[in-house]
């Protein structure tokens, strides 16, 4: 995935640390001598055919997984080849380099200007994100970077898929928090001086983290993307809806010490208002208690309810669940609010 061509271009690599600067050299630079590169992923059963000449040397590169820099294991290691390649293998490598007087390592993540602004996400994020895997610079005036993207939830294209999910489609799934991002192996080179500033992310774990990030600001990933298939890395999932956690909504916890179940605020609500819609209102419509199939709460497929009765679970302790009758012309204000307990949905228990 070609995000963005630099069309900037660079000065004065150093012996450690290539230097980038609009100097009068580079703005002479026509966008000929300019080299255009690309990334090309060789078939790992048989390598050889996937590159026609046979003879291109083929790298790995150990993605957004490497040990040292992400702490996970890596399944996303993979084959890549920078094309052309005499090109990028005659390029002098580097450590880092400087652009504005800002220094920039191997390593390290950054964000990387947007020129296209009809695909901003909806978070108001305008820069890419990446980070950088190898600085080289072909001579004084054109520095790379060979970068791996992340991506906000709103950049995943249509054909992403996630474990258990029916159809493939593009975009942020309810588990998304506003600072979340998602790491993948999908390679690039950028131009040096695309690069504007160093982007903090940070890595959760949720199996070794109990909770999530609590920094308002803080970027962070806990999911990966493979470019290869398209697929997200599965979650953990929890609560009745076997459902992954929004980390900006907070979780509910069973009180009894044999269940300890999370569960998100909906998942206790919606049971709690089909059983009042049945028990209150359907039985009244129908002139018995017969079952209108709405019990099972949120395993429903229409949410008859829902235009009916509303609820929200109190912040306060102890916990309850507030219930609004939203029909119009049923009682005055007061009549139409009750509360009702919080119950596990597993154990059965009053969650105080």
């Amino acid at each position: 995935m070609k995000r963005r061509k630099a069309d900037d271009v660079s000065e004065g690599p150093s012996t450690k640390c290539a230097r980038t600067s609009q100097s009068s050299d580079s703005r002479n630079l026509t966008p000929e001598s300019l080299p255009e590169f690309d990334i090309l992923y060789p078939d790992p059963k048989n390598p050889k055919e996937s590159i026609k000449s046979g003879h291109l040397p083929v790298q790995k590169v150990v993605g957004v997984v490497e040990k040292h820099v992400w702490g996970v294991l890596g399944e996303f290691d993979q084959d890549y080849v920078v094309l052309p390649n005499e090109v990028w293998s005659a390029m002098k490598p580097y450590k880092s380099f400087l652009t504005n007087g800002v220094k920039f390592c191997r390593g390290e993540c950054f964000f990387a200007r947007a020129d296209d602004h009809a695909r901003i996400p909806e978070n108001g994020n305008q820069s890419y994100l990446g980070r950088i895997l190898e600085v080289r610079a072909l001579d004084a005036c054109r520095v790379y970077a060979l970068i791996e993207w992340l991506y906000w939830p709103e950049e995943l294209p249509a054909s992403t898929r996630y474990p258990g999910e029916k159809n493939p489609r593009r975009g942020r799934r309810p588990w998304h928090g506003y600072h979340e991002v998602i790491a993948s192996n999908a390679l690039d080179v950028v131009n040096a001086t695309s690069i504007d500033d160093h982007a903090e992310v940070y890595h959760w774990d949720e199996e070794t983290d109990a909770e999530p990030p609590t920094k308002s600001d803080l970027i962070y990933w806990r999911q990966t993307f493979d470019h290869r298939t398209c697929k997200l890395s599965r979650l953990r999932e929890m609560c009745v809806c076997n459902n992954p956690r929004n980390p900006d909504n907070f979780m509910i916890k069973c009180d009894n010490k044999n269940c300890g179940s999370l569960f998100h605020q909906h998942c206790l609500v919606e049971p709690t208002l089909a059983r009042i819609y049945q028990e209150k209102i359907a039985c009244h419509k129908r002139g018995s208690k017969a079952s209108t199939g709405v019990t099972t709460g949120l395993r429903c497929a229409t949410k008859p309810w829902a235009k009916a009765l509303v609820g929200n679970i109190r912040e306060e302790e102890p916990l309850m669940i507030e219930i609004t009758d939203i029909r119009q012309g049923v009682g005055d204000g007061k009549e139409k609010v009750s509360l009702e307990d919080v119950m596990c949905p597993k154990c059965n228990e009053k969650i105080q």
